[in-house]
């Protein structure tokens, strides 16, 4: 027999109250708002209940609390993040886990988190989305860049896909620099071959095949105030509808 994870134990009663509060509807609506919540990282209410209606009857105030109580969730004032607890109960319901960031997020839900949430709430209506994940290059430790978001997008019609990494930026000091030096990082990954790797391991779980070297490409995705001609491979955009 299967052991039951050690992140649930009997005296736990994350499973009932999960239990509880899906019997109106099965247990598939408040398990693909666990999902979104995890999809977005860091949220306030309004957040997911823009996400789907169908979310408002289990993300009442009372019922994040109680998500809170039982370690599903972390709160920060009217922002709340996901725990490990929850990305293990979601992973034992068969959701694609390994699409999330490696690490638990650990922040307090600041502005620049926030302004993140608020563009990428709005890639689940975009007509050619597929999915999210969230990588980091290298993969391993001390990374050289952290994109905000890779977003797959997937004109079935068409039968053709693209990467696009999405960096969402707000005006700053020294912005400019910045942004030049983000450049600079994605001109290096685009001659590193450890985001092929990324792809070529992650493309068959999302239901691509394995991509050709020879063909295989990316583009970067810069949603903000200001336009700039960076050339081929780049695009600044103001909001999601334009990707």
């Amino acid at each position: 027999m299967k052991e039951k994870s050690t992140l649930f134990k009997a005296e736990d009663n994350s499973l009932e109250f999960l239990k509880q509060e899906s019997q109106r509807g099965g247990d598939t609506p408040i398990n693909d708002m666990l999902w979104d919540m995890c999809r977005l990282k860091y949220f306030r209410q309004d957040h997911i209940k823009y996400i789907s209606p169908e979310y408002s009857r289990y993300c009442s105030t009372e019922k994040l609390v109680g998500l809170v109580k039982i370690g599903f969730l972390k709160q920060f004032g009217d922002v709340y993040h996901y725990t490990d607890k929850t990305r293990e109960y979601l992973h034992s319901k068969k959701y694609q886990t390994f699409l999330l960031q490696k690490t638990i997020p650990d922040g307090k839900g600041l502005k620049n988190e926030i302004n993140n949430t608020e563009v990428i709430k709005d890639l689940f209506y975009h007509p050619l989305f597929h999915a999210l994940f969230y990588p980091t290059f290298p993969p391993e430790d001390a990374p050289y860049i952290k994109p905000d978001a890779l977003v797959i997008l997937n004109n079935r019609e068409k039968r053709l896909y693209k990467l696009c990494f999405l960096e969402i930026e707000a005006h700053k000091e020294g912005w400019i620099d910045y942004l030049d030096e983000k450049k600079n990082r994605y001109l290096k990954l685009a001659n590193d071959e450890a985001v092929y790797n990324f792809w070529k391991h992650y493309a068959p779980k999302v239901g691509f095949p394995k991509p050709n070297i020879e063909t295989f490409s990316f583009s970067v995705v810069f949603i903000c105030s200001i336009k700039r001609d960076w050339g081929e491979g780049f695009r600044f955009i103001s909001s999601i509808e334009e990707l």
